[in-house]
């Protein structure tokens, strides 16, 4: 039998008792006992945890490099698994060149500066918090990664956004991830002037315990 919960499962035959005749003249009876038993399968369907970005690749925007110009990047975080993401964790940024030169798509990084970071309406980093690990006098967006590290940041520690519950809760929740950039070409040298870079964001979702 199927119940609903979708757990498959066969009755146990147990607890059958025989009783013996008792013996002629009253004296002691005599018990037989026969007891069955049979194993219970159970199928136990396991969640899913789906963290979706729009941009589906979590891709910083940025629509102009002239100096000075300030630009944002938003992007969708959505739940689209059947179970509830408890945690958002900003992994790290992801930079690269299209022409595949990974050196010089650092150095136009380092020339981005960062100007705020939000997640669900609230700021979780700015240029007073991301340390200046390159020592060029500015956050940038490689100071960005860097200061991330290996733990990353956790986004739902970080703000009063809480939980993304999944569509086993009546459908998937979802916020905004905010990154405002501005380029700063004071601390940018020695790059061709048809160098490019694309980023993007790396997020983690955990389910973790409450």
């Amino acid at each position: 039998m199927t119940d609903n919960d979708g757990i498959s499962r066969r009755k146990a035959l147990g607890g059958i008792a025989l009783t013996g005749v008792a013996a002629a003249g009253g004296g002691a009876g005599t018990f037989a006992y026969l007891t069955d038993s049979d194993s219970v399968d159970s199928v136990f369907e396991v969640g899913s945890l789906d963290l979706e970005t729009t941009p589906s690749d979590g891709a910083l925007t940025f629509e102009s490099l002239a100096e000075g110009e300030q630009n944002t990047s938003t992007i969708a975080v959505c739940n689209d698994g059947s179970l509830p993401i408890r945690n958002v964790i900003l992994d790290g940024i992801t930079i690269t060149s299209d022409t595949g030169d990974t050196a010089e798509a650092i150095k136009v990084a380092k020339a981005i500066k960062v100007r705020e970071v939000r997640y669900g309406g609230e700021t979780v980093a700015g240029q007073s918090n991301i340390t200046d690990a390159n020592s060029n006098g500015i956050s940038d967006l490689h100071d960005l990664d860097t200061w991330l590290g290996d733990s990353g940041l956790s986004l739902t520690d970080s703000t009063g956004q809480g939980t993304l519950n999944g569509t086993d809760a009546g459908g998937g929740e979802c916020t905004t991830l905010v990154i405002k950039t501005e380029m700063d070409y004071s601390v940018l040298s020695d790059v061709p002037d048809n160098a490019s870079i694309s980023a993007s964001v790396d997020l983690v979702g955990e389910q973790k315990p409450l």
